[in-house]
């Protein structure tokens, strides 16, 4: 097991990182703690060995586990629990799990402490770090939310052997993105599928880790991360949620990528499937873009990549942005 500790402002979270070490590290935090798990369906029957005798909540999946009304349902049954300060909520499921527990964490009884044990590549590398939560409203994505820090991520790849290819394949969009970012080494052994599924994680998590730490508050650098994902949360709320976010995020990425780059991050989605057909207008998606949560004064920061392993921060107002966008469109 190999085991991180990242300060924040509100004290040092503990990422875990290894194989087949859930149920010990659940455990461990029985001993000192209450705990409740929310998850959804599909989980809780996977892992019923693991978590039958710890109190559990269920939810709806995907991103209907992000509604308000299914926020407003988990708060309802826990009164009705009369669950107190004690108790530790466990995220446990993907990124729209550890977003909804997020969210419970830090607004229940004006917080609770939460770990995450994310199940899927996306939320094992990306939605389970950083202390982003959220909740949709009126099918715009992540509308409502906090940053929240949990107490622990235990992040245990066995959950991936359960993991139907097409969800694995939306976490390797964020994989591409890191490596885009940050690593073309990484980049490289994506391309030629040379990788180590255990080191591909661990190397997202440390890069996600990192970057979340330096700017906890999203005030800067960590805009960067944000790479792909003005359009992709756009075609995402766009399909109602049919399309992955890592398919989202794919289109995002290519649309929002240096066209000199653009054949090589084709080709390497496409080798993961990343990229099915879709046909929403231009107008569409940029009527929406106007809804991101990421616009201040009629501004947008966007990462602009020169080369790969190199970023630069760019702010353009969203008018300048929506034209280049239109000069670019893919579809």
């Amino acid at each position: 097991m190999k085991t991180l500790r990242i300060p924040h402002l509100n004290g040092i979270v503990t990422i875990k990182c290894g194989e087949n070490i859930v149920g010990e590290e659940l455990k461990k935090l029985s001993l000192d703690h209450s705990l409740l798990i929310i998850t959804d369906e599909t989980i809780a029957n996977l892992y019923a060995h693991t978590i039958s005798d710890i109190p559990t909540i269920i939810v709806p999946e995907g991103e209907k586990a992000k509604d308000i009304e299914t926020y407003s349902m988990v708060i309802q049954e826990m009164l009705k629990r009369q669950v107190d300060k004690n108790v530790v909520l466990i995220a446990l499921g993907g990124g729209s799990i550890s977003d909804l527990t997020g969210f419970v964490a830090n607004s229940y009884k004006r917080g609770l402490r939460f770990v995450n044990v994310p199940t899927t590549l996306l939320s094992q590398i990306d939605a389970s770090i950083g202390g982003k939560n959220a909740l949709n409203i009126q099918s715009l994505k992540n509308q409502i939310g906090t940053i929240y820090q949990p107490k622990e991520i235990i992040i245990d790849s066995s959950f991936l052997k359960t993991l139907p290819q097409k969800q694995f394949n939306s976490g390797m969009a964020e994989a591409i993105k890191y490596a885009l970012l940050f690593d073309e080494a990484l980049l490289e052994k994506i391309e030629n599928q040379t990788f180590n599924q255990n080191d591909l994680i661990f190397r997202c998590v440390e890069l996600k880790a990192q970057i979340s730490s330096y700017d906890e508050f999203d005030s800067h650098k960590r805009k960067v991360l944000n790479f792909g994902h003005t359009v992709g949360h756009v075609l995402e709320s766009l399909s109602k949620f049919t399309l992955t976010h890592g398919e989202a995020i794919a289109w995002g990425m290519l649309w929002e990528i240096n066209s000199s780059l653009r054949p090589r991050l084709k080709k390497v989605l496409s080798k993961y499937s990343l990229l099915p057909d879709i046909s929403f207008t231009l107008e569409e998606i940029l009527s929406q873009i106007k809804s991101d949560k990421k616009i201040e004064s009629e501004n947008i920061t966007l990462a602009k990549i020169p080369k790969v392993g190199k970023y630069e921060l760019v702010k353009q107002t969203i008018e300048t942005w929506q034209k280049e966008l239109a000069h670019e469109h893919l579809w």
